[in-house]
């Protein structure tokens, strides 16, 4: 029975060794006065554009931090080192670093009146601190910049420890201590914009005429009804726009031509044919086919719409007065 219980006891006594070892550790550096600490809460929202140019600073603040001081043992050297927080990798942009988002990128300079001292970074040469170091009066500059194309929505930087810098002996490269702290006090909020379309009405009145006018004259048709779309693009973008018929197209319509609404109080056998316009040229619209435009501000483009007969009507017994009801579908892609 001894043999089994001697061994166990050393092994408690050896935890027991082991844990006092580590109480009476002595740490090289330490500070002599509190760690300096920066808590960022502005409510910030970012709006970049989605497709905007990569450097752009969307956002940025210098802050003032407090002072601290340090000390460590007189025969180390020192220097502190400045570090993210969070995984963030470099981008092609100069001391940016891509955040939580694509296309975001945050840069970060701590002192910020110092050359070269942006984070992650060093003090430089180490210096002895037995006596104490100082960091004075010291500054934060944070920015956010634009790295590349972003997707549409809204999206967050999450809130928490964002930097720290922590100062190692020369003597103990593994030991740390934390003199200064950045943190989030709020997420950041990152809302994208992109490209704006809209109508100048969204129901244009196409006119009232007489059933006669149309069944009397083999070529009338409905007088050209003006309407325009806008397009608002934050900065210079390629885009498409395509239009469609909602309802069915009659077979072997014209260009521009779209399908009206059948059935009771509407007209029968009447389409509704689409018109773009250019330097007082009307040209029939092409159904289902993208057309290009590049967009810088706002543009406007100017179209016609029209009650309109196709040839193959046979307009002194198949023309039904009723209502005329058509609906075209506007489609913008960004390139």
């Amino acid at each position: 029975m001894r043999k089994i219980i001697i061994p166990a006891m050393l092994l408690a006594c050896g935890s027991l060794l082991c844990l006092v070892s580590t109480g009476l550790y002595a740490a090289t550096c330490k500070l002599d006065s509190a760690p300096s600490v920066l808590s960022i809460n502005d409510s910030i929202t970012l709006n970049p554009a989605s497709s905007g140019t990569a450097g752009t600073v969307l956002w940025s603040k210098t802050y003032s931090v407090p002072s601290l001081k340090y000390s460590c043992d007189a025969s180390a050297g020192s220097q502190w080192f400045s570090e993210y927080s969070r995984a963030y990798l470099t981008t092609a942009i100069d001391d940016v670093y891509a955040t939580e988002i694509s296309g975001i990128g945050i840069r970060v300079k701590w002192p910020s009146n110092a050359s070269g001292a942006w984070l992650p970074g060093d003090s430089g040469t180490p210096t002895s601190c037995a006596n104490g170091c100082s960091i004075n009066n010291s500054t934060v500059l944070v920015e956010f910049v634009q790295t590349g194309r972003l997707s549409q929505g809204e999206n967050y930087i999450p809130a928490g420890e964002l930097a720290a810098a922590n100062v190692v002996p020369t003597t103990d490269a593994g030991e740390r201590l934390r003199i200064m702290t950045i943190n989030l006090g709020t997420a950041i909020k990152v809302v994208t914009r992109s490209c704006a379309i809209y109508p100048s009405s969204n129901a244009i009145d196409l006119g009232t005429f007489s059933l006669a006018s149309f069944t009397l004259d083999n070529a009338f048709q409905g007088d050209k009804k003006p309407f325009s779309i806008t397009i608002n693009c934050p900065t210079t973008e390629d885009i498409g726009i395509t239009f469609s018929s909602v309802s069915k197209v009659p077979f072997g319509a014209v260009s521009g031509v779209i399908g009206a609404e059948e059935g009771e109080g509407y007209a029968s056998n009447f389409s509704i044919r689409l018109f773009e316009k250019q330097r007082q040229i009307s040209n029939a619209l092409k159904i289902n086919t993208e057309y290009p435009y590049t967009v810088t501000g706002t543009v406007v483009n100017n179209y016609e719409a029209q009650i309109y007969v196709p040839a193959s009507i046979n307009r002194a017994n198949q023309l039904t007065a009723g209502k005329v009801v058509g609906a075209v579908q506007y489609t913008m892609v960004i390139k």
